[in-house]
C-alpha cells in the first residue's frame, strides 16, 4: 500500500523501524536467494531506505537540521 505523508507521534519508531527491518531482511535474503530473485530483492530495500530517507527529511525536525546544517558545511 501507499505510506501516508505523515505518522503520529506514538506510532513514529514502530513504523520506522519496521521499514528498517523490512529493508535489511530483503537485503541480506538476496545474498542466499536465487540469482533471479537477488536484484527484485535488492530493489525492494533499496525502496524502502529511500522511502525512510525522504519520510525523515521531511518529518522529523532533526534530520531536516543535521542535512540543513551538512549542507551549509559541506559549501
Amino acid at each position: 500500500g501507499v505510506m501516508p505523508d505523515t505518522i503520529d507521534t506514538d506510532n513514529l519508531p514502530s513504523v520506522l523501524q519496521a521499514h528498517f527491518n523490512m529493508a535489511r531482511c530483503l537485503a541480506r535474503r538476496s545474498r542466499f536467494a536465487d540469482p533471479a530473485l537477488r536484484v527484485p530483492d535488492m530493489v525492494q530495500s533499496m525502496e524502502k531506505y529511500k522511502w525512510l530517507v525522504a519520510f525523515s527529511e521531511r518529518n522529523i525536525p532533526e534530520v531536516r537540521d543535521e542535512i540543513r546544517e551538512r549542507h551549509l558545511t559541506t559549501y
